[in-house]
Protein backbone atom coordinates (compact mmCIF):
# COMPACT_ATOMS: atom_id res chain seq x y z
CA UNK A 1 0.00 0.00 0.00
CA UNK A 2 1.59 3.58 -0.93
CA UNK A 3 1.58 6.01 1.61
CA UNK A 4 0.83 9.82 0.78
CA UNK A 5 1.97 12.65 2.56
CA UNK A 6 1.16 15.97 0.96
CA UNK A 7 3.14 19.02 1.75
CA UNK A 8 2.07 22.90 0.90
CA UNK A 9 4.14 25.83 1.37
CA UNK A 10 1.95 29.16 1.97
CA UNK A 11 3.14 32.64 1.30
CA UNK A 12 1.82 35.92 2.07
CA UNK A 13 1.64 39.69 3.16
CA UNK A 14 0.41 40.10 6.18
CA UNK A 15 0.23 43.71 6.00
CA UNK A 16 0.97 47.08 6.91
CA UNK A 17 -0.53 46.79 10.62
CA UNK A 18 1.50 43.68 11.16
CA UNK A 19 3.14 43.91 14.53
CA UNK A 20 4.38 40.57 16.36
CA UNK A 21 4.12 41.83 19.96
CA UNK A 22 0.33 42.00 19.58
CA UNK A 23 0.27 37.91 18.92
CA UNK A 24 2.53 36.90 21.67
CA UNK A 25 -1.08 35.55 23.04
CA UNK A 26 -1.38 33.60 19.96
CA UNK A 27 2.25 32.62 18.90
CA UNK A 28 5.88 32.79 20.79
CA UNK A 29 7.95 33.79 18.66
CA UNK A 30 12.19 32.40 18.40
CA UNK A 31 15.00 32.95 16.14
CA UNK A 32 15.08 30.21 13.64
CA UNK A 33 18.68 31.13 11.90
CA UNK A 34 18.49 27.11 11.22
CA UNK A 35 16.25 27.52 7.88
CA UNK A 36 19.32 29.42 6.62
CA UNK A 37 22.18 26.79 7.62
CA UNK A 38 20.71 24.02 6.67
CA UNK A 39 22.04 24.83 3.64
CA UNK A 40 24.64 27.81 3.82
CA UNK A 41 28.02 26.88 3.99
CA UNK A 42 28.78 30.79 4.74
CA UNK A 43 26.00 33.63 5.26
CA UNK A 44 27.53 37.04 5.35
CA UNK A 45 23.99 38.38 6.96
CA UNK A 46 22.72 37.70 10.39
CA UNK A 47 19.33 37.90 8.97
CA UNK A 48 16.88 35.50 10.33
CA UNK A 49 13.55 34.28 10.07
CA UNK A 50 11.19 33.96 13.20
CA UNK A 51 9.85 30.92 14.62
CA UNK A 52 6.13 30.92 15.50
CA UNK A 53 5.16 28.70 17.52
CA UNK A 54 0.84 28.16 17.99
CA UNK A 55 -0.10 28.86 21.80
CA UNK A 56 -3.23 27.15 23.30
CA UNK A 57 -4.96 30.16 22.92
CA UNK A 58 -4.27 30.00 19.22
CA UNK A 59 -5.50 26.37 18.73
CA UNK A 60 -8.75 27.15 21.01
CA UNK A 61 -9.78 29.70 18.39
CA UNK A 62 -9.26 27.65 15.31
CA UNK A 63 -11.57 25.01 17.33
CA UNK A 64 -13.83 27.48 18.12
CA UNK A 65 -14.14 28.91 14.35
CA UNK A 66 -14.04 25.01 12.66
CA UNK A 67 -16.67 23.89 14.79
CA UNK A 68 -18.95 27.02 14.26
CA UNK A 69 -18.49 27.80 10.44
CA UNK A 70 -17.66 23.90 9.25
CA UNK A 71 -18.90 22.14 11.41
CA UNK A 72 -15.65 20.23 12.36
CA UNK A 73 -14.64 19.15 15.51
CA UNK A 74 -10.50 18.73 16.58
CA UNK A 75 -9.30 18.22 20.00
CA UNK A 76 -7.09 18.48 22.15
CA UNK A 77 -5.78 21.27 20.78
CA UNK A 78 -2.23 20.62 19.78
CA UNK A 79 -1.41 19.28 16.24
CA UNK A 80 -1.71 17.13 14.53
CA UNK A 81 -5.35 18.18 13.82
CA UNK A 82 -7.39 15.38 12.45
CA UNK A 83 -9.75 16.94 9.28
CA UNK A 84 -11.60 15.33 6.91
CA UNK A 85 -10.52 16.29 3.57
CA UNK A 86 -12.60 15.43 -0.16
CA UNK A 87 -11.22 12.24 -1.34
CA UNK A 88 -8.85 11.93 1.02
CA UNK A 89 -10.92 10.91 4.38
CA UNK A 90 -9.78 12.11 7.63
CA UNK A 91 -6.08 13.32 7.66
CA UNK A 92 -3.75 14.12 10.34
CA UNK A 93 -2.41 17.39 9.72
CA UNK A 94 -0.16 20.37 11.23
CA UNK A 95 1.47 23.37 10.45
CA UNK A 96 4.34 25.19 10.89
CA UNK A 97 4.35 29.43 11.14
CA UNK A 98 7.62 31.06 10.19
CA UNK A 99 7.88 35.02 9.73
CA UNK A 100 10.36 36.69 7.02
CA UNK A 101 10.81 39.89 8.86
CA UNK A 102 9.25 42.49 9.00
CA UNK A 103 5.62 40.99 7.68
CA UNK A 104 6.22 37.68 5.25
CA UNK A 105 4.26 34.96 6.74
CA UNK A 106 5.18 31.98 5.60
CA UNK A 107 3.26 28.34 6.70
CA UNK A 108 4.23 24.97 5.84
CA UNK A 109 1.49 22.84 6.11
CA UNK A 110 1.68 18.83 6.36
CA UNK A 111 -1.26 16.18 5.59
CA UNK A 112 -1.21 12.58 5.94
CA UNK A 113 -4.46 10.28 5.53
CA UNK A 114 -4.82 8.08 7.96
CA UNK A 115 -5.95 5.16 5.87
CA UNK A 116 -2.90 4.00 3.05
CA UNK A 117 -3.78 4.46 -0.23
CA UNK A 118 -4.42 1.31 -2.52
CA UNK A 119 -1.71 0.76 -5.37
CA UNK A 120 -3.18 1.43 -8.18
CA UNK A 121 -2.55 5.77 -9.25
CA UNK A 122 -5.49 7.59 -9.01
CA UNK A 123 -4.27 10.64 -11.13
CA UNK A 124 -7.12 12.67 -10.44
CA UNK A 125 -7.08 12.11 -6.58
CA UNK A 126 -3.61 13.38 -6.71
CA UNK A 127 -4.14 16.48 -8.42
CA UNK A 128 -7.34 17.52 -6.49
CA UNK A 129 -5.29 16.93 -3.81
CA UNK A 130 -2.97 19.26 -4.37
CA UNK A 131 -5.48 22.39 -4.33
CA UNK A 132 -5.28 23.84 -1.21
CA UNK A 133 -7.75 26.44 -1.70
CA UNK A 134 -10.61 23.32 -2.61
CA UNK A 135 -9.35 21.69 0.31
CA UNK A 136 -11.99 24.04 2.74
CA UNK A 137 -10.98 23.22 6.25
CA UNK A 138 -7.67 23.57 5.15
CA UNK A 139 -8.39 26.52 3.20
CA UNK A 140 -9.91 28.37 6.10
CA UNK A 141 -6.97 27.41 8.99
CA UNK A 142 -4.72 29.28 6.50
CA UNK A 143 -6.73 32.36 6.08
CA UNK A 144 -7.86 32.48 9.90
CA UNK A 145 -4.03 32.21 10.89
CA UNK A 146 -2.89 35.19 8.49
CA UNK A 147 -5.91 37.12 9.52
CA UNK A 148 -4.93 36.55 13.17
CA UNK A 149 -1.38 37.54 12.42
CA UNK A 150 -2.57 40.59 10.59
CA UNK A 151 -4.62 41.49 13.59
CA UNK A 152 -2.95 40.44 16.31
CA UNK A 153 -6.00 39.58 17.54
CA UNK A 154 -8.00 35.77 17.28
CA UNK A 155 -11.55 37.64 17.60
CA UNK A 156 -11.27 40.99 15.73
CA UNK A 157 -9.66 39.79 12.15
CA UNK A 158 -10.52 39.54 8.45
CA UNK A 159 -9.67 36.07 6.78
CA UNK A 160 -6.70 36.73 4.78
CA UNK A 161 -8.35 37.27 1.12
CA UNK A 162 -5.22 35.90 -0.98
CA UNK A 163 -2.08 33.99 -0.35
CA UNK A 164 0.30 31.96 -2.68
CA UNK A 165 0.97 28.26 -2.61
CA UNK A 166 3.12 25.55 -3.83
CA UNK A 167 2.52 21.76 -3.07
CA UNK A 168 4.26 19.16 -3.13
CA UNK A 169 3.42 15.26 -2.86
CA UNK A 170 5.34 12.87 -1.32
CA UNK A 171 4.41 8.91 -2.54
CA UNK A 172 6.26 6.25 -0.39
CA UNK A 173 6.39 2.42 -1.48
CA UNK A 174 5.23 2.92 -4.52
CA UNK A 175 6.98 -0.09 -5.25
CA UNK A 176 9.35 -3.02 -4.21
CA UNK A 177 12.91 -2.18 -3.18
CA UNK A 178 14.70 -2.32 -6.84
CA UNK A 179 11.84 -1.85 -8.84
CA UNK A 180 11.34 2.35 -8.47
CA UNK A 181 12.50 2.95 -12.03
CA UNK A 182 9.97 0.63 -13.97
CA UNK A 183 7.80 1.55 -11.78
CA UNK A 184 8.17 5.17 -12.65
CA UNK A 185 8.68 4.15 -16.63
CA UNK A 186 5.71 2.40 -16.90
CA UNK A 187 3.35 5.36 -15.18
CA UNK A 188 5.36 8.22 -16.43
CA UNK A 189 2.49 9.79 -17.92
CA UNK A 190 0.55 9.96 -14.72
CA UNK A 191 3.21 11.30 -12.75
CA UNK A 192 3.74 13.67 -15.33
CA UNK A 193 0.28 14.84 -15.11
CA UNK A 194 0.25 15.00 -11.16
CA UNK A 195 3.01 17.01 -10.97
CA UNK A 196 2.11 19.74 -13.48
CA UNK A 197 -1.39 19.11 -11.98
CA UNK A 198 -3.07 18.36 -15.13
CA UNK A 199 -6.55 16.69 -14.94
CA UNK A 200 -6.51 14.72 -17.72
CA UNK A 201 -3.73 12.56 -18.17
CA UNK A 202 -5.12 10.81 -21.38
CA UNK A 203 -4.58 13.81 -22.75
CA UNK A 204 -0.97 15.17 -22.64
CA UNK A 205 1.47 15.02 -25.51
CA UNK A 206 4.27 12.86 -25.74
CA UNK A 207 6.37 15.70 -26.11
CA UNK A 208 5.41 17.65 -22.19
CA UNK A 209 5.84 14.56 -20.91
CA UNK A 210 9.29 13.78 -22.46
CA UNK A 211 9.61 17.41 -21.36
CA UNK A 212 9.19 16.91 -17.98
CA UNK A 213 11.53 13.81 -17.47
CA UNK A 214 14.06 15.51 -19.47
CA UNK A 215 14.15 18.34 -17.12
CA UNK A 216 14.25 16.12 -14.06
CA UNK A 217 16.18 13.83 -15.20
CA UNK A 218 19.81 15.33 -13.47
CA UNK A 219 17.52 15.14 -10.11
CA UNK A 220 17.61 11.45 -10.35
CA UNK A 221 20.97 9.95 -10.78
CA UNK A 222 22.33 9.18 -7.49
CA UNK A 223 19.66 6.72 -6.23
CA UNK A 224 17.67 4.02 -6.99
CA UNK A 225 15.13 3.98 -4.15
CA UNK A 226 13.15 7.71 -5.19
CA UNK A 227 12.52 9.46 -7.92
CA UNK A 228 12.32 13.23 -7.98
CA UNK A 229 9.95 15.99 -9.90
CA UNK A 230 10.64 19.63 -9.97
CA UNK A 231 8.40 21.67 -11.77
CA UNK A 232 6.79 25.59 -11.72
CA UNK A 233 3.94 23.90 -10.25
CA UNK A 234 5.41 21.96 -7.24
CA UNK A 235 7.26 18.98 -7.14
CA UNK A 236 6.49 14.90 -6.50
CA UNK A 237 8.37 12.62 -5.09
CA UNK A 238 8.17 8.80 -5.31
CA UNK A 239 9.93 6.29 -2.61
CA UNK A 240 10.88 2.43 -3.05
CA UNK A 241 10.23 0.50 0.10
CA UNK A 242 13.32 0.90 1.49
CA UNK A 243 14.90 0.93 5.07
CA UNK A 244 16.21 4.48 4.67
CA UNK A 245 13.10 5.76 3.43
CA UNK A 246 11.93 8.00 6.74
CA UNK A 247 15.44 9.30 6.27
CA UNK A 248 14.91 9.89 2.23
CA UNK A 249 11.89 11.37 3.06
CA UNK A 250 13.15 13.89 5.77
CA UNK A 251 15.86 14.76 3.01
CA UNK A 252 12.89 15.74 0.68
CA UNK A 253 11.43 17.89 3.34
CA UNK A 254 14.57 19.77 4.06
CA UNK A 255 14.91 20.21 0.07
CA UNK A 256 11.11 21.76 -0.35
CA UNK A 257 12.37 24.49 2.43
CA UNK A 258 14.18 25.81 -0.94
CA UNK A 259 10.70 26.26 -2.29
CA UNK A 260 9.70 28.23 0.71
CA UNK A 261 12.45 30.85 0.40
CA UNK A 262 12.01 30.94 -3.83
CA UNK A 263 8.15 31.22 -3.12
CA UNK A 264 9.34 34.38 -0.81
CA UNK A 265 11.26 35.66 -3.32
CA UNK A 266 8.76 35.42 -5.89
CA UNK A 267 5.95 37.41 -3.61
CA UNK A 268 8.07 40.06 -2.99
CA UNK A 269 8.99 40.42 -6.63
CA UNK A 270 5.12 40.55 -7.44
CA UNK A 271 4.27 43.00 -4.28
CA UNK A 272 3.93 47.04 -4.60
CA UNK A 273 7.31 49.18 -4.09
CA UNK A 274 6.56 50.09 -1.05
CA UNK A 275 5.86 46.29 0.71
CA UNK A 276 9.82 45.53 -1.67
CA UNK A 277 11.37 48.21 0.07
CA UNK A 278 10.20 47.43 3.77
CA UNK A 279 12.03 44.09 2.87
CA UNK A 280 14.91 45.10 1.63
CA UNK A 281 17.42 42.84 3.17
CA UNK A 282 15.30 39.54 2.62
CA UNK A 283 15.05 40.51 -0.94
CA UNK A 284 19.46 41.15 -1.04
CA UNK A 285 19.03 37.56 0.85
CA UNK A 286 17.21 35.65 -1.92
CA UNK A 287 19.37 38.02 -4.71
CA UNK A 288 22.68 36.24 -2.78
CA UNK A 289 20.95 33.15 -3.52
CA UNK A 290 19.95 33.76 -6.81
CA UNK A 291 23.32 35.40 -8.45
CA UNK A 292 26.28 33.40 -6.29
CA UNK A 293 24.28 30.03 -5.05
CA UNK A 294 27.81 28.58 -4.86
CA UNK A 295 29.06 31.02 -2.48
CA UNK A 296 25.90 30.44 -0.07
CA UNK A 297 25.11 26.70 -0.16
CA UNK A 298 26.85 24.00 0.87
CA UNK A 299 28.25 21.61 -2.16
CA UNK A 300 25.50 19.18 -2.05
CA UNK A 301 25.02 18.56 -5.96
CA UNK A 302 21.04 17.53 -4.87
CA UNK A 303 20.34 21.09 -2.88
CA UNK A 304 22.19 23.08 -5.80
CA UNK A 305 20.30 21.14 -8.36
CA UNK A 306 16.86 21.76 -6.48
CA UNK A 307 17.45 25.76 -5.73
CA UNK A 308 18.91 26.27 -8.89
CA UNK A 309 15.36 24.67 -10.71
CA UNK A 310 13.13 25.78 -8.20
CA UNK A 311 15.01 29.36 -9.25
CA UNK A 312 14.51 28.76 -12.87
CA UNK A 313 10.79 27.72 -12.54
CA UNK A 314 9.71 30.64 -10.02
CA UNK A 315 12.02 33.08 -12.78
CA UNK A 316 13.87 34.73 -9.46
CA UNK A 317 16.83 35.38 -11.66
CA UNK A 318 14.85 37.64 -14.19
CA UNK A 319 12.52 39.39 -11.14
CA UNK A 320 16.22 40.48 -9.13
CA UNK A 321 17.35 41.38 -12.81
CA UNK A 322 15.00 44.35 -12.80
CA UNK A 323 15.12 45.35 -9.51
CA UNK A 324 18.47 48.29 -8.35
CA UNK A 325 20.99 47.12 -6.73
CA UNK A 326 21.65 47.40 -2.87
CA UNK A 327 22.78 51.05 -2.46
CA UNK A 328 24.95 49.48 0.86
CA UNK A 329 26.20 45.86 1.87
CA UNK A 330 23.48 44.18 4.03
CA UNK A 331 24.99 43.95 7.82
CA UNK A 332 22.50 43.45 10.62
CA UNK A 333 22.97 42.72 14.51
CA UNK A 334 20.39 39.36 15.35
CA UNK A 335 19.38 40.08 18.95
CA UNK A 336 21.70 39.80 21.78
CA UNK A 337 21.41 36.34 23.29
CA UNK A 338 22.26 34.83 20.15
CA UNK A 339 25.53 35.97 19.16
CA UNK A 340 25.31 38.81 21.19
CA UNK A 341 27.26 39.79 24.65
CA UNK A 342 24.17 40.74 26.84
CA UNK A 343 22.43 37.48 29.27
CA UNK A 344 18.54 38.32 28.90
CA UNK A 345 15.51 36.34 30.25
CA UNK A 346 13.34 34.46 28.06
CA UNK A 347 10.42 37.48 28.33
CA UNK A 348 13.54 39.83 27.72
CA UNK A 349 14.93 38.27 24.73
CA UNK A 350 11.87 37.54 22.95
CA UNK A 351 10.73 41.00 23.13
CA UNK A 352 14.38 41.58 21.38
CA UNK A 353 13.67 39.26 18.49
CA UNK A 354 9.90 40.63 17.91
CA UNK A 355 11.62 44.41 17.72
CA UNK A 356 14.69 43.35 15.47
CA UNK A 357 12.00 41.36 13.29
CA UNK A 358 10.00 44.79 13.40
CA UNK A 359 13.39 46.54 12.17
CA UNK A 360 13.75 43.74 9.56
CA UNK A 361 16.60 42.35 11.25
Amino acid sequence: MARLTLRWKVVADAGRSFAAGPVADLFLASENPGFFHQFGKSMSTAYSPLSLQPTRVYHQAIAKLLRRKLGVRVEPFRFPYVLPLAGLGDCAVTIRFRVFPPRIASLTITAKPVVELGRDLDVDLLVRSQLLPDLRPLDAIVRWSLGMLAAGSKSSFSPADRYAYKPAVNLDDVAPEGELERYVEAHRRELTATVIRAQDHRALSQAIVDQIAAKNERHNLKTGTEHVFVDKQGALRLAAASPDRDREGWRFARLFDLFELALVGRVLLDAEPRTRDVHARLLEVVRAWTDTPERVLHESVSTRLFWSDTADELKLGAGLAGMPPPQEPLTCVRAAGRGGTATRSRSGRRAALVAAAMSGC
